[in-house]
Formats: C-alpha cells, sequence, structure tokens
C-alpha cells in the first residue's frame, strides 16, 4: 500500500496522470502536482533520485522488459513500501533502489555489464548446494531499499569474530522487516555505481547472508576489486584480516509491483 499520505490519491491518478517530470511537457492537474511533491518528499527528498538512478541504470544496461512493458511509475514504487519502511532505510548507508526486473537472474545481469560497458566482469567458480531450491527468476519487478556506500563501514556486526561467527549475528540481529543480501541484488547495485562512477567493494567484499553457505564451510560473496564485479566464494576459515574486509550491507522490501 502507498504511505498514508499517498493513499487517497491512490483511486483517482490513471495510469498516465503521473508523466516523469524531465520527459514530460503535459500541463499537470493540481491533484498530480499534489502527488508529485508527497513522493518527493520521501525519505527527506531523496526518494525520487534513487528512482531516477535505478531506472537510468536499466536503460543503460538494457533490462527494461523485451516484451514492451514500462518501468513502473515512481507513484507504483513508492507504494511498495510503507512509512515504517522509509524510517529504516532513513538510517541506512546510502540507501538506494534496487528493483530487480523481471526474467533476469544474477548471470543476466552480469552478461548485461559486458554487452552495455567496458567494465569486465569475473565469476568464480560455481558451487553446487543440493539443499538448496534454484527458483526461476521472477515475472514481475520486485523492489528493494538497499545499503549502496562505496565504502560500507561495519554496522551492527562484530567484524573481528571468524566469517561463521558473524553470519549467525546477523541473522539474530536482522529486524523481521529486512532480507538478507543476494547476487541479483548485489548485481544491480555494481551496475547503478558504474552509472555514478563510483565503483562498490573495491577494497571490500560484501558478505551475501541471503545466501546458503555451502557444506557449512563456502559463504557466497560479491566484490568489485580492480573494477571488476564478482560472485564468487570464500571459505569459512578466511584469516582474520580477511574476514574483517567483509561487509553487510541491510536490504528492506521485496514486494512485487503489478500494476504499474
Amino acid at each position: 500500500m502507498l504511505p498514508k499520505p499517498l493513499t487517497t490519491l491512490k483511486q483517482i491518478e490513471t495510469q498516465s496522470d503521473i508523466p516523469i517530470p524531465e520527459e514530460s511537457r503535459v500541463r499537470l492537474s493540481p491533484r498530480v502536482i499534489q502527488l508529485r511533491e508527497q513522493i518527493s518528499s520521501l525519505l527527506d527528498g531523496r526518494f525520487l533520485g534513487m528512482y531516477n538512478l535505478s531506472r537510468e541504470t536499466h536503460d543503460r544496461f538494457g533490462l527494461v522488459d523485451s516484451g514492451g512493458e514500462d518501468f513502473p511509475r515512481p507513484d507504483k514504487v513508492a507504494a511498495a513500501f510503507n512509512p515504517e519502511d522509509f524510517a529504516i532505510v532513513s538510517k541506512y548507508q546510502e540507501p538506494a533502489l534496487v528493483m530487480c526486473p523481471p526474467r533476469k537472474t544474477d548471470e543476466d545481469l552480469l552478461a548485461a555489464i559486458s554487452a552495455h560497458s567496458s567494465v569486465a566482469v569475473r565469476t568464480g567458480p560455481r558451487i553446487l548446494n543440493p539443499d538448496h531450491l534454484d527458483f526461476d527468476s521472477d515475472t514481475q519487478y520486485r523492489a528493494f531499499i538497499a545499503e549502496a556506500a562505496c565504502k560500507m563501514e561495519p554496522s551492527e556486526d562484530i567484524p573481528g569474530r571468524p566469517l561463521l561467527k558473524r553470519i549467525d549475528h546477523k541473522a539474530d540481529t536482522r529486524r523481521f522487516e529486512e532480507w538478507g543480501m543476494s547476487p541479483d541484488l548485489y548485481v544491480l547495485l555494481a551496475m547503478q555505481s558504474i552509472v555514478k562512477g563510483q565503483m562498490i567493494d573495491r577494497h571490500t567484499f560484501t558478505i551475501f547472508d541471503g545466501e546458503p553457505v555451502v557444506a557449512g564451510h563456502y559463504v557466497p560473496v560479491g566484490h568489485c576489486r580492480k573494477g571488476r564485479p564478482t560472485l564468487e566464494w570464500f571459505q569459512s576459515n578466511v584469516s582474520a584480516a580477511l574476514s574483517r574486509r567483509g561487509r553487510f550491507r541491510r536490504v528492506l522490501g521485496g514486494r512485487y509491483i503489478t500494476d504499474f
């Protein structure tokens, strides 16, 4: 549902009522102007900038659905969150809107980086986890807000401890509204960082706490050292010095957008 200030207007606006500001010269009605002002005030005015970066990223890397579906409008994306969500993510380190596109896996997203930029990507060895079900990619857009700082600072973490203890601690302290980081979300964050010209994780790595540890020993991670977005696995008994370079990125959301 939309945040409360937007709820009363949702039913009276049609899909063509809210053109993107920079792409339209349509004369707007007072109601549309009011709705846009309410959206632009979300997250202390940061939401529309986050939306525009996400949309630009999808355009830049050819992620717009090949079936001709449009990218969801900002009011529809805002409706995927509630006021409590926005209060939580306001404390994130550089919150970013991450729109997972329909029918795209993390492998598809990595291929899109190679196809639409000069950035080289690298993937580590694939490790089979027979206990983890590999579902098909979603058929609808899904909206998340995640931490996107280039240089993440440890937060609610115990960086001096072994990786597995840190992952257990993170799971125990995660808010019930939050998710763990996953490879597809990470690649989309890397794409956004390429668009901004500020690559994430050049000297750190992100722990995918939304994915299972394989055989109690292999931890899935992502990083962009040497400017190369990479998905791979680290052994859980890595040195304390390497473990300290690992970071968790908080994630909130995960709601589908069915009407846009």
